[in-house]
């Protein structure tokens, strides 16, 4: 089985084994991250899905969760804002360095859908908006 998407490697595209491939899903709050990672997963056998939305912590917290989750026969998905290189580079270089792809998709927003889910959200948590 393949991942349904080609990696550069050497300057040739090739298919890459769905084990062997890191996905990124880079956006800003609300807008859907969460959902399409959650189907990523659900459609690859193995697969393990990290986020701070369920591990709560810095984003450098899940560093070390995520080399314990890079095995083979378990892709990740990785479900963040990711608002900068900087941000993502530890877990492209660890990826790398493992000989894993990296996947890096940016969910396209509209920034009044994303403030209508986040406020659904703190609807659906705290029962109303906060005055």
């Amino acid at each position: 089985m393949f991942a349904d998407s080609l990696s550069r490697r050497g300057g040739l595209l090739v298919q890459v084994p769905v084990d062997r491939i890191v996905r990124l899903i880079v956006g800003p709050p609300a807008n859907g991250k969460t959902t399409l990672a959650k189907r990523r997963c659900e459609a690859t056998p193995g697969g393990v899905r990290l986020s701070r939305d369920e591990n709560g912590g810095a984003l450098r917290d899940l560093v070390p969760r995520f080399r314990k989750a890079l095995q083979p026969g378990h892709p990740v998905v990785l479900d963040n804002l990711f608002a900068t290189a900087a941000e993502r580079r530890p877990f492209i270089d660890e990826a790398r360095n493992r000989g894993v792809s990296v996947s890096c998709t940016v969910v396209e927003f509209d920034i009044k859908l994303c403030m209508v889910n986040a406020c659904r959200r703190i609807i659906h948590a705290c029962g109303r908006l906060p005055d």
